[in-house]
């Protein structure tokens, strides 16, 4: 049973100039892009990890002042898994990088092990604290290729003090959440801010309530063959609940088209009251004061139907060509112990030490009941085979919602672009 969690202070903040930008940036001074000077390792994020990676690369130099990290973030979302394979394939791997444990996205792990593009990991002391849960989504042949950083709830990302000021509580059911909609609209503000480039990561979120509480083996039927999306009625019942919120006038202009970062600003100016996210995005969007903010579960119809999907991806992983083993390797056992509670403080995660001693953020205490209950699933697409579906399904959510295609077909693009 997961506690409040109290403490004196957030460790750190954002750092002053960070360099988020819509392109892949670079910061740091190393010594070359490749990282191939002095002892110097390249690492390589999204922007969504920036605010809390930023943080423990300052101590972890500090601690071990003869390795610099030469750090590079893109966009999160299908840019970044696009970045990082085309640097894979090009034969500039970084040295230490972002990936999904799992097979679901383009920068998922599994994958990239069994292509041998990754060091094993076996031989780290933390390799045995992954949960027995997600050693699937880690292990190939029984060997481990990625650092597990922290486990992700996903839902509904406000601000409490907004909610306040507006007379307004957080949606227990959907017909709430179009009820904030509304509310929101009378004051000259939206409901939701989405990313329509993302939005398969939303729908799954959604989905959790309306596919897996209905069918929590959903996945390994799909994988077997025995069900399809298009021939699920809760996927399009999903896609059907982003099309009442668009009729609705929950998003912002131009969110069929918005990246992830764009989808973050109404968040950050106040415009938007809600995101659909993983608790991982708090980091992106928090401007170092997670404090002044919170999350619940994206709900369904009941309560009794609501489920919290839970994300075991965030990892870390080493490139096979690196020539920086030994300070690849120091830099993740700092992730991984010292700098672990920085991680999860600013990133809005539980870091895997919480987990164990039942240790939820004061942030993620709408996430309370849900985890107490039981009443939570693995991250679908964590699953699923290869990244292909999940980029299809977030075209899927945008084509269906703006009225380009029915729920079906929209949906059998999906099915298609299984296994890709």
């Amino acid at each position: 049973m997961f506690k409040s969690s109290r403490r004196s202070r957030w460790i750190g903040a954002l750092m002053a100039g960070a360099c988020i930008a819509p392109m892949l940036t670079a910061c740091g001074g190393g010594d070359s892009a490749s990282g191939s000077g002095g002892n110097t390792i390249r690492f390589l994020g999204h922007t969504g990890l920036q605010a809390s990676m930023d943080e423990v690369i300052k101590a972890f130099e500090t601690a071990h002042p003869d390795i610099h990290v030469q750090t590079q973030y893109a966009p999160a979302g299908p840019t970044y898994g696009q970045t990082l394979i085309t640097q894979i394939q090009g034969g500039n791997a970084p040295d230490v990088f972002y990936g999904n444990g799992g097979t679901g996205a383009t920068e998922s792990l599994i994958p990239l092990a069994k292509s041998g593009k990754l060091l094993d990991l076996s031989g780290q002391a933390w390799a045995a604290d992954i949960p027995k849960a997600a050693e699937g989504m880690y292990k190939v042949d029984g060997k481990t290729y990625g650092l597990m950083m922290d486990e992700s709830p996903q839902g509904i990302l406000y601000k409490p003090a907004a909610f306040k000021s507006m007379g307004l509580s957080t949606p227990k059911t959907f017909s709430d959440v179009l009820a904030l909609c509304k509310a929101a609209r009378g004051k000259d503000k939206y409901g939701i801010s989405l990313s329509g480039q993302s939005a398969g990561y939303a729908a799954e979120i959604v989905a959790a309530s309306l596919v897996y509480s209905a069918e929590p083996q959903w996945n390994t039927k799909r994988n077997a063959g025995e069900v399809t999306f298009s021939g699920t009625s809760g996927w399009e019942e999903t896609l059907e609940r982003f099309r009442q919120m668009r009729k609705a006038d929950c998003f912002q202009p131009g969110a069929e088209s918005a990246s992830t970062p764009q989808s973050f600003e109404p968040m950050t100016s106040g415009k938007a009251l809600m995101t659909i996210v993983p608790s991982g995005a708090l980091g992106a969007v928090a401007a170092g004061k997670p404090n002044d903010w919170a999350m619940v579960a994206f709900p369904g119809d009941t309560e009794a139907q609501t489920r919290v999907s839970v994300g075991y991806q965030d990892a870390l992983g080493v490139s096979a060509a690196t020539k920086k083993k030994t300070a690849a390797l120091q830099f993740l056992d700092f992730v991984a112990g010292d700098g672990a509670s920085t991680r999860a403080e600013l990133s809005g995660t539980v870091s895997l030490a919480q987990a164990k001693a039942g240790d939820l953020p004061k942030t993620l205490q709408g996430f309370k009941q849900p985890y107490d209950k039981n009443l939570t699933i693995a991250r679908p697409h964590d699953q699923w085979a290869g990244g292909g579906a999940m980029n299809a399904l977030s075209t899927a959510v945008v084509a269906f919602m703006t009225g380009q295609s029915s729920a079906v077909d929209a949906l059998k693009t999906v099915d298609k672009a299984w296994g890709q």
